[in-house]
């Protein structure tokens, strides 16, 4: 009955946490984008630091290089992405009217599907031609999500900023939760997730960067009067995990469409020969662990993508990277090899006490006394030797 109870017990706490998870959600995302943009500066801060930095000037530098600049470089070529984008969509609604005529001029059936999509007249009322009332809503309501998205973000990096700083403090506290035999293993897979995850997404997040860059001067040499725009879509769907590659290419040959075949082909080729160049010859360098099991990202994938949307589509790889560790850890543990019969054979320590002698004769030879520390250490050799001697005494003569 106890054990019955136990069960019950546990099953509606479990419950009972994933509801608070679920209820708090954005919570959740919070803190785990924190533990994720903590995870990616953990190896190259700890490179630093190794290399002689102080903690906090190392940290300092991997944030202002992993994030500033970036943003910065963002922030920089904004100024071009808003008339290209505007190009883009005017383009893009004349494609959209150029396809809604034809299904409306064709059959029964392209006529019927023609109903179930939006009239182009609106769509240049709302961006083009309109009064202007719809697109400064449009503009209002996307200002105020990018800046709740950024002031998010700000949250999220302050909080791994705490994270990166103080990340034995924050490990003892969550460890404290477990039992002092379980601390160590629970430390060393904790520290091999948060490994595993940072090495795959700075190797996600450098792919997108180095592509979108080789891809804006490749669209700007082609000729795409909006390439800055078309290579940060392009960069965006190679973050999109497993069939990334195929929606990038596809996004870039519907956005250069109206601008004749040639500049299709060459934009879709230049996209592949990018997305392969990221796959074979740079993600190994930048990752080298074993990828994910296919069949667990595509289950987290269809889980993510239901419940957070685009979001969780985009997460699923990092959060599949974490599970496939800790199921390797526990699938590959090592299974204790049988104890076997004491040893009852006496160790001879008149060599460990002739090392000692001739240190202690060492030590009594200098000229300045022995440091505390130096003079503690052979105290301690001392009653360890001691204490083997006591242990030898007690055991029964073999």
């Amino acid at each position: 009955m106890k054990r019955v109870a136990l069960t019950a017990a546990g099953t509606l706490a479990t419950l009972a946490a994933l509801l608070i998870m679920w209820q708090l959600s954005q919570i959740v995302i919070l803190f785990g984008v924190s533990l994720a943009v903590a995870s990616i500066v953990r190896a190259p801060t700890a490179a630093l630091v190794r290399r002689g930095w102080r903690p906090s000037l190392a940290i300092l530098a991997v944030y202002v290089v992993s994030i500033g600049l970036p943003l910065l470089l963002f922030v920089a070529l904004a100024w071009r992405m808003i008339p290209e984008a505007d190009l883009l969509l005017k383009e893009f609604i004349t494609l959209y009217a150029r396809f809604y005529s034809r299904l409306r001029s064709g059959s029964e059936m392209t006529q019927a599907l023609s109903e179930r999509l939006r009239d182009p007249n609106t769509l240049n009322t709302l961006f083009g031609d309109g009064d202007g009332v719809g697109a400064i809503n449009a503009f209002l309501q996307t200002t105020q999500s990018i800046g709740a998205v950024a002031g998010q973000m700000l949250i999220a990096v302050a909080v791994s900023i705490y994270w990166t700083a103080d990340q034995v403090r924050f490990e003892r506290v969550w460890l404290s939760l477990l039992s002092p035999q379980r601390r160590s293993v629970a430390r060393t897979q904790w520290r091999a997730i948060e490994a595993g995850v940072g090495a795959y997404l700075r190797s996600e997040l450098a792919q997108s960067i180095a592509a979108g860059a080789i891809l804006a001067l490749g669209y700007w040499l082609l000729g795409v009067p909006y390439p800055s725009v078309l290579a940060l879509v392009a960069a965006l769907a190679w973050l999109i995990p497993l069939a990334g590659g195929l929606l990038g290419v596809a996004a870039v040959i519907v956005l250069t469409w109206s601008l004749g075949p040639v500049t299709v082909i060459a934009a879709a080729a230049l996209t592949t020969a990018v997305y392969l160049l990221m796959e074979m010859a740079v993600e190994p360098r930048l990752y080298t662990r074993t990828r994910y099991w296919r069949v667990l990202v595509l289950l987290i994938m269809l889980a993510m993508t239901d419940a957070f949307g685009i979001l969780g589509l985009i997460i699923s790889p990092p959060l599949a990277t974490a599970l496939q560790i800790l199921i390797d850890a526990v699938l590959l543990r090592p299974t204790p090899a049988p104890a076997g019969p004491a040893l009852t054979s006496a160790v001879d320590l008149s060599k460990v006490h002739a090392e000692l002698e001739r240190t202690r004769a060492l030590i009594e030879d200098e000229a300045a006394p022995p440091s505390p520390r130096i003079a503690d250490l052979f105290g301690r050799l001392q009653a360890l030797v001691r204490e083997a001697e006591q242990i030898q005494d007690k055991e029964p003569a073999a």
